[in-house]
């Protein structure tokens, strides 16, 4: 309260930028110089600096361009025999509306911290602003909370949100608001996974096994919200840290197509997620023959293998690599050669059994060679099917060189045989060995049917269709052809073959010239024997002649 005087302003203390003011000062009754008002001298002071002045009780002007933020204006009484007296004074507030405020975000650090959001206030209102961050949520819950300085830009509303619900939504909206307008942020929208950041690992242990000087195994404590955790390593005495980077995992086939050509198959598997580092665009395929120097081959495809044909000469290698939108991860370099070829590398006494419904447990013994050349082993196995033009996927595992067994479980399904492999690897040489197996088996559904009977010096051969891979119901082991004289009941006889000493044909040397028979055949898995599959006929004519088998009367001959 000013005892001598007053100052009056208008339109407002507070203006926008850019706008006048009047401001007014009038002395109170019996307050000045003497009761002649023409000796009394009003002076305006902005700050120090003198603005306007006026003889009488009275004083009025008009300020413009004022600057962002508080000016002081004072009004000071000058009497001719005594030095300036201060009359009263008033502080002009110069500032803009508040902008909307942008990019709220919101966290909770932590399963049991609590939500805290932040925003971009936008340019400096140089006014009194005040900011109310609210949260709705379902069942029309709300939390509000309020800041009141310049400078607001985040606020903890101490409110925990637990993961009960975690597709339920949540909306949160800031508010700014000063003397001169107000403006709201478009809602944020999120889920509580969505803002939840995990707390820092703790309790790290680490282990180094059978005294070894560079294997270890790392454990730590999560939340249980964690998703995926990144490792990173560094020996003490280096600044610079070493992370896992994703390289990928790739594997080849090759195929004699004729005299000059081959055809070489890529295989790769998808990187993992931390691997990745986001969405895998696309893979870069190169091919190379690296003896002449020639050009490279190049591709770039959005699947998961690549085929392509080149000459049967010369020594070729390939590199690939995975690509996002930041770049490429390092190349996987592999050259190309006959992984089977060095017989002294090859896995010993390789053999596979069931593991459970979808598993097979395969094990094998080291090579002749020194076991320690062995740098690697690959597991690779398919379904097997017999002819066809599309191959089944191709699966492979790799494994230490100290591992004599694997369990392999990708794409393996129950009553499913499939061929499988083993390959010793040491530098660019391999052996490999091979065997069949299954998860889960039991006897075929149905022998195969017999296609063809013919005879041939005295002997006779018998040929057949393979039973389709649904109806094996596992790995077949032996094929039995039985016959007997027609009309005949009597015992049938029988041979018995091996499934790898032949799949598709097989002779037969004790039927006797000029009888007709029966022939029939049944197929075996490790469950037992199939039931039988069609009836063939056959008379044996001599050493000269050449006699088709036919179907006995009331069956179709194929």
């Amino acid at each position: 309260v000013c005892k001598r005087g007053d100052v009056t302003v208008k339109p407002s203390h507070v203006i926008s930028l850019g706008s006048a003011v009047n401001i007014s000062c009038s002395l109170k009754p019996k307050q000045g110089c003497s009761h002649y008002s023409s000796l009394n001298k009003l002076i305006l002071y902005k700050f120090d600096r003198r603005v306007s002045f006026h003889h009488g009780r009275s004083l009025s002007s008009q300020v413009t361009d004022l600057p962002l933020g508080t000016t002081l204006f004072v009004c000071k009484l000058s009497c001719i025999s005594s030095d300036e007296i201060r009359i009263c004074g008033a502080e002009i507030s110069v500032g803009v509306a508040p902008e909307q405020p942008q990019n709220v975000s919101c966290i909770q650090k932590g399963e049991q911290g609590t939500v805290a959001c932040t925003w971009d206030r936008g340019r400096d209102t140089h006014l009194y602003t005040e900011y109310t961050l609210q949260l709705s949520g379902p069942r029309n819950l709300t939390w509000q909370k309020q800041c009141k300085d310049y400078y607001c830009d985040h606020l903890d509303l101490g409110i925990n949100l637990t993961p009960e619900s975690p597709e339920s939504s949540f909306t949160a909206k800031v508010t700014a608001i000063n003397s001169l307008g107000s403006s709201s942020s478009f809602p944020s929208t999120f889920t509580v996974l969505d803002i939840v950041r995990p707390l820092p690992p703790w309790d790290i242990r680490i282990e180094f096994q059978n005294a070894s000087a560079s294997r270890c195994t790392l454990q730590w404590r999560d939340e249980g919200l964690v998703l995926l955790n990144r490792l990173r390593y560094r020996p003490r005495n280096s600044r610079s840290w070493n992370m896992p980077t994703g390289m990928l995992d790739v594997w080849y086939m090759k195929r004699h197509i004729d005299y000059n050509r081959q055809q070489i198959s890529l295989f790769w598997k998808n990187l993992s997620v931390s691997e990745a580092r986001g969405k895998i665009l696309h893979y870069r395929v190169t091919l190379q023959e690296v003896t002449v120097g020639k050009a490279p081959f190049r591709n770039i495809t959005g699947h998961t293998s690549w085929t392509w044909v080149a000459p049967r000469t010369g020594n070729w290698a390939v590199a690939v690599s995975a690509a996002n939108s930041k770049g490429s991860s390092p190349p996987t370099r592999i050259n190309i050669t006959n992984l089977c070829e060095a017989d002294l590398l090859a896995p010993l006494q390789v053999s596979a059994d069931s593991g459970g419904v979808d598993n097979i447990v395969v094990t094998w013994q080291p090579p002749r060679k020194a076991p320690s050349a062995v740098e690697e082993y690959v597991l690779e196995w398919r379904e097997l099917r017999a002819g066809g033009d599309t191959q089944p996927p191709l699966n492979w595992l790799r494994s230490p060189p100290y591992n004599v067994s694997a369990l392999i479980s990708e794409n393996i399904k129950p009553y499913l045989c499939y061929e499988i492999r083993v390959y010793a690897l040491s530098g660019d040489q391999g052996g490999c060995s091979s065997t069949l197996g299954n998860s889960k088996y039991k006897a075929p559904l149905r022998g195969p049917h017999i296609n063809a009977i013919t005879e041939e010096k005295g002997s006779v051969l018998i040929s057949w269709n393979s039973i389709p891979a649904q109806e094996q119901m596992g790995c077949i082991l032996n094929y039995r052809i039985y016959w007997r004289e027609r009309d005949s009941n009597s015992k049938p006889q029988l041979c018995e073959i091996p499934y790898r000493v032949s799949q598709n044909s097989h002779p037969i040397n004790s039927l006797q010239p000029r009888v007709t028979y029966v022939l029939w055949m049944t197929a075996l898995t490790a469950a037992g024997e199939s039931s039988q599959g069609n009836e063939r006929e056959f008379c044996l004519q001599g050493e000269d002649t050449t006699a088709a088998g036919r179907a006995p009367d009331g069956l179709a001959q194929s």
